[in-house]
């Protein structure tokens, strides 16, 4: 059912994906899963979710946007830390959750269609040489399980989008110090000065 993206990606590493019996799930969503669940492609540039990281990452996406919850199955992830799902139930689109903006995006596209056209023939939406220039410059191979590169300096905080402010860091502390540093500026007047640091350390503490 996935062949094409298969052939076009590159296994890169693989874990143990232990099926769950969930209930009122997409036959896709399931098909996928049973298929490459827990596999890495390409140095870590894409990550079929197995069915444990799936179900704990609906949990955690829907902490910060409760909209969602109990609605959405995530069935991927990329080396920017976003999360691609599908709804459990009753249409065929599939939803990304960005770190670096805290937003949510429908994209037109169902799971067969994404694997096999989208990410192989249509846009570099993975950004695969800008992921190769920085995995060259932080002087790493690849990304384990649960990484992703994260900005050092929020972008919504002015921050550059390039190597220099880019670093290898779990991807549940990227979401949550993302998530934060949003919910403690977002009531601040537009062109107030912020010091970065003394923010960071204040969420931390």
């Amino acid at each position: 059912m996935f062949d094409k993206f298969k052939s076009h990606y590159k296994e890169y590493k693989k874990v143990h994906n232990q099926l769950f019996d969930i209930k009122e799930v997409p036959f896709k969503y399931t098909e996928l899963l049973l298929d490459i669940g827990g596999v890495s492609y390409n140095k870590g540039l894409y990550t079929i979710h197995t069915f444990d990281s799936s179900l704990k990452w609906a949990r955690i996406l829907t902490n910060y946007f409760s909209g969602f919850k109990d609605e959405i199955l995530p069935f991927a992830y990329d080396w920017n830390g976003r999360h691609y799902c599908v709804p459990r139930r009753g249409y065929e689109d599939i939803y990304m959750f960005d770190p670096t903006d805290l937003k949510d995006y429908k994209l037109n596209d169902d799971l067969i269609n994404f694997h096999n056209y989208t990410v192989v023939d249509g846009l570099d939406m993975f950004d695969e040489n800008y992921f190769s220039e920085v995995l060259d410059f932080l002087k790493v191979d690849g990304l384990k399980e649960n990484n992703c590169i994260g900005y050092k300096i929020p972008l919504f905080l002015n921050g550059n989008p390039n190597s220099l402010n880019c670093e290898v860091i779990n991807m549940n502390d990227y979401w949550l110090t993302q998530y934060r540093i949003n919910e403690n500026i977002k009531h601040i007047p537009e062109g107030s000065t912020i010091n970065y640091q003394n923010l960071l350390k204040q969420i931390k503490s």
